[in-house]
């Protein structure tokens, strides 16, 4: 649902080469400074959302059943078993890979700072809410990738994050 933001990316990072030539300011900034883009936090989210079901948020990764995960061992007996939803505690049924809308992370609730795992609201634990914070703070590749470059480079002052469905601009 985010499909303006990584043109918005890619204009920024445009800009930037353009000016860097011909407005000192550009060239102070990008000389100073190290900067990154991340076109799109959720790569197999957006492919979907784009060729599939456009109302798609979350990313890919099937929470409901053991063998939702690359990681997962196909040839183990309790692959594609259901797991269990936290708050019912009953077996998810939307198990089939081809209920793919009912599952996924939204990434936006998968950080490490302000979550359900900090008992703030507005997220579930249920793999099957739309707003399905992941089994842990951090579980997904996309938000650890996000995590290591803030780990990693510690001079970071500034972050824009621009959500293009909702209209927000968060900084």
């Amino acid at each position: 649902r985010e499909w303006a933001t990584p043109l918005t990316c890619l204009e920024t990072a445009e800009q930037l080469l353009r000016n860097y030539a011909i407005d000192p300011r550009t060239r102070d900034l990008v000389n100073n400074l190290d900067i990154f883009l991340l076109p799109s936090a959720n790569p197999d989210g957006a492919h979907y959302s784009m060729h599939n079901f456009a109302s798609q948020r979350r990313n890919m990764t099937n929470h409901c059943v053991v063998g939702g995960k690359e990681t997962d061992d196909p040839n183990a007996a309790s692959f594609w078993t259901p797991l269990v939803n936290p708050g019912t505690g009953q077996p998810y049924t939307a198990t089939d890979p081809a209920a793919r809308n009912a599952w996924g992370v939204d990434l936006n609730r998968n950080s490490t700072v302000g979550t359900i795992f900090d008992g703030y609201i507005g997220a579930s634990y249920s793999c099957t809410s739309d707003v399905f914070t992941g089994p842990a703070e951090a579980s997904e590749p996309e938000i650890k990738n996000e995590l290591w470059i803030a780990d990693t480079f510690r001079n970071i002052k500034f972050s824009n994050n621009i959500h293009s469905f909702g209209g927000y601009f968060m900084w």
